[in-house]
């Protein structure tokens, strides 16, 4: 039997997808498990703030509607992007192990979240971030960010802002944990 998987093309969401593709092949080594990539309205919008888009399932959509109309078997999700109501004719099958529930603060000059210059600017494209970041230190600009996780850092480095935030599950999971400074306290 072949089985389909439909997923995102960021790396994150591939190393997800590459991830349910192993584990379901060791549970049934006779079927084959392919992988079809899809672009999300969330991927093909790159530069508003995520808030601005006026509906959910920027990320999700386009993956499920591959399953509702026969391209896929099944949906591979971040289950951070996923909606609190499933499409009609899907349902929650299964879930990862959970990674880190950590976030991780990145500053390529070491300085400490504690430590940064009032007026400094901290990029998140997480409102929740945001929101947990005014509540520490409103004296930061905190500037919206998209991209995948190679972009955001690459647009780090260029000097988009001081600092930034990010989970520490998709930075371990994609091999790029050196670049936290310091993991944040889940009770901060």
């Amino acid at each position: 039997m072949k089985l389909v998987l439909a997923t995102r093309k960021s790396p994150l969401a591939l190393w997800q997808a590459e991830t349910a593709r192993t584990l379901l092949a060791a549970a049934n080594p006779a079927d084959e498990v392919e992988l079809l990539g899809i672009e999300s309205s969330g991927d093909k919008n790159q530069t508003e703030e995520l808030a601005r888009f006026g509906r959910i399932g920027i990320f999700t959509v386009e993956v499920d509607r591959a399953v509702l109309d026969g391209r896929a078997h099944a949906a591979v999700h971040s289950l951070k992007d996923m909606t609190t109501t499933l499409l009609d004719g899907l349902e929650l099958a299964s879930v990862l192990q959970r990674g880190p529930a950590r976030d991780a603060w990145i500053a390529p000059s070491g300085t400490e979240l504690d430590a940064l210059a009032p007026g400094a600017r901290v990029a998140t494209g997480s409102l929740r971030r945001a929101a947990m970041l005014r509540a520490l230190r409103p004296d930061l600009e905190v500037v919206n960010i998209r991209g995948n996780i190679d972009t955001r850092l690459a647009k780090l480095a260029a000097g988009a802002a001081e600092a930034m935030i990010l989970a520490c599950a998709g930075l371990e999971r994609l091999g790029l944990a050196h670049h936290i400074t310091t993991p944040l306290d889940l009770e901060r």
